[in-house]
């Protein structure tokens, strides 16, 4: 009779336990963690893998939505940072590579198209990673991969739960995230400050004439400024005559290493349609003076709003944003 018992209420208890199990939420794995902390021990094991005062570049991250994307490369970037041991390629250096070649951030790219762009950026290691859609979890993978062989530096796996913050992420909701750092509006370049607002940037034709910048626009290398300025922008008819200096303010008498920024390497890429490119016709020395500039003119440019880019060194030097609104009167 007490077995009959005891067999009865075990069998009562096994029933409960089902019942309860099934009815309760799925939550995916049990090793899963919160996005953010994943992110973490992601960039932990970067700074353990890779070597101090490595350059390393933040490629791209496949995900459902480039929200998520961008979420995940700017935690990774600020954890990273954190750390203070690896140099990290300047986000606009990157998004300027990326667009030219058409290279989305949120997507599929191979291995070799990674090899290629952390090329183009100087960088020693690319970072990539991916988010695979488990039931009721999602597997985040972050490679680091050596751009010279290809070998893959470091790997972190991790399961991540299926939280409001990843759904937010997934779904394009919510404000409980990061932003992501964005092309400004503005672009500030000088050895002070200058600022362009891209929204002033007026319509129609551009006018002959002398467009000044004051201060100079200063050239970047690697989101490093240089000392290559510009000076003014001429415009005659059909050609663009950019006036090039090392002086941040009046002249130019160091004419020893002016030469550095012409030839078959410099390009203007227009910033609203970036397929479209100009190569420069002439190149010359020009004395006004006791300043020397060393002038590069291009044809047909009818951009108000584009960039200057030389890839004779790497990473580029580029003048980021160069905004004609109206010549000098």
């Amino acid at each position: 009779m007490r077995k009959k018992i005891a067999f009865l209420i075990l069998s009562i208890l096994v029933i409960v336990c089902i019942s309860a199990c099934s009815g309760a939420p799925k939550t995916g794995s049990s090793n899963a963690k919160q996005l953010d902390r994943a992110l973490r021990e992601a960039a932990e094991r970067i700074d353990e893998r890779i070597e101090e005062g490595a350059k390393i570049a933040l490629l791209n991250f496949s995900s459902p939505t480039t929200r998520f994307a961008e979420y995940v490369l700017n935690e990774l970037e600020a954890n990273i940072l954190d750390y203070g041991r690896l140099l990290i390629i300047d986000r606009k250096e990157l998004d300027l590579v990326r667009g030219e070649l058409t290279f989305q951030m949120s997507g599929e790219v191979s291995d070799r198209s990674m090899q290629e762009l952390g090329q183009m950026l100087g960088a020693k290691y690319v970072v990539s990673g991916s988010l695979t859609d488990l039931s009721g979890s999602h597997r985040m993978v972050i490679r680091v991969l050596t751009v010279e062989t290809a070998a893959v530096a470091a790997q972190y796996r991790s399961d991540i739960t299926n939280d409001s913050r990843v759904r937010s992420l997934l779904t394009g909701g919510g404000a409980n995230t990061r932003p992501a750092a964005a092309a400004p509006a503005a672009t500030t370049t000088t050895a002070a400050t200058q600022t362009q607002t891209a929204s002033a940037v007026p319509s129609g034709p551009l006018a002959s004439g002398t467009y000044s910048f004051s201060p100079r626009l200063v050239a970047l290398q690697g989101g490093m400024r240089q000392s290559i300025f510009i000076d003014r922008i001429v415009i005659h008819g059909q050609f663009m005559n950019i006036y090039l200096t090392r002086a941040a303010t009046g002249g130019a008498n160091n004419h020893s290493n002016i030469p550095y920024y012409g030839g078959t390497r410099s390009y203007i890429q227009d910033i609203a349609n970036p397929q479209r490119r100009f190569s420069p016709v002439r190149e010359a020395e020009v004395w006004e003076g006791s300043a020397v500039y060393w002038v590069v003119t291009f044809e047909g440019v009818q951009s108000r709003q584009f960039r200057l880019i030389n890839t004779s060194q790497n990473p580029n030097l580029v003048f980021e944003e160069i905004i004609l609104r109206q010549p000098n009167r």
